[in-house]
């Protein structure tokens, strides 16, 4: 399987979670905290760029539907690829430097 395989299978992942956890985290506390954790660190830099304003700049921007689910995405993606290469590091550990013996 290719690596753009392999990440896609992991954005899919993450963008059903995130979808999942973005709708649920307005009614369940739970809910908030789980996608805040599930999607450190990308995740949470879109709660906060969500919930704080600076000088109402950036919350009227965000009120837009469409600059809103841009930054959405891009958190997921930012997170996809995060997560792609936890994976792909786990999966395929360094090679050892291997010493050849001297006479």
């Amino acid at each position: 399987m290719t690596p753009l395989k392999r990440y896609m299978i992991v954005a899919t992942v993450t963008m059903a979670v995130a979808w999942i956890l973005g709708a649920l985290r307005f009614d369940h506390e739970i809910a908030e905290i789980l996608f805040k954790m599930l999607l450190f660190p990308f995740g949470w830099l879109y709660t906060i760029l969500e919930t704080s304003s600076l000088n109402d700049g950036v919350r009227n921007w965000m009120d837009d539907e469409i600059s809103q689910g841009t930054l959405f995405l891009l958190a997921v993606l930012l997170q996809a690829y995060f997560y792609f290469l936890i994976i792909e590091k786990i999966k395929k550990p360094n090679k050892k430097i291997r010493h050849e013996k001297s006479p």
